[in-house]
């Protein structure tokens, strides 16, 4: 029962990070519950998550029918990349000033 259990922890916070049909806050709320849910709410969560990311599934084929040319997904594709590297820049960017501020500190302390 344990391995299973762990197994579906897993795949629910898996699929939480996935969903795209939850907020933010609520996927932050679920994920930090996984580990005490019990076993049926946890069932019964991955349920419900699972079957959003089935509909978005349904929702994204139907659109690629609907796009045979690739321009779209094209066009997506470029945005994706295009936030993907803004968040890196702002990460670096927060990890630099992360690290200002402890050399600040450590040359304060000399």
């Amino acid at each position: 029962m344990q391995k299973s259990r762990k197994k579906l922890e897993k795949n629910l916070r898996e699929s939480l990070v996935r969903c795209l049909l939850l907020p933010e806050e609520e996927k932050k709320f679920w994920l930090g519950q996984v580990a005490v849910m019990p076993d049926s709410l946890l069932l019964n969560v991955f349920d419900a998550v699972e079957t959003k990311n089935l509909i978005m599934d349904c929702y994204t084929k139907e659109a690629l029918k609907k796009d045979p040319d690739h321009k779209f997904l094209a066009a997506l594709d470029e945005k994706i990349k295009q936030i993907k590297k803004g968040a890196l820049m702002l990460e670096e960017r927060a990890e630099i000033i992360d690290m200002d501020a402890d050399l600040k500190k450590k040359l304060k302390n000399i």
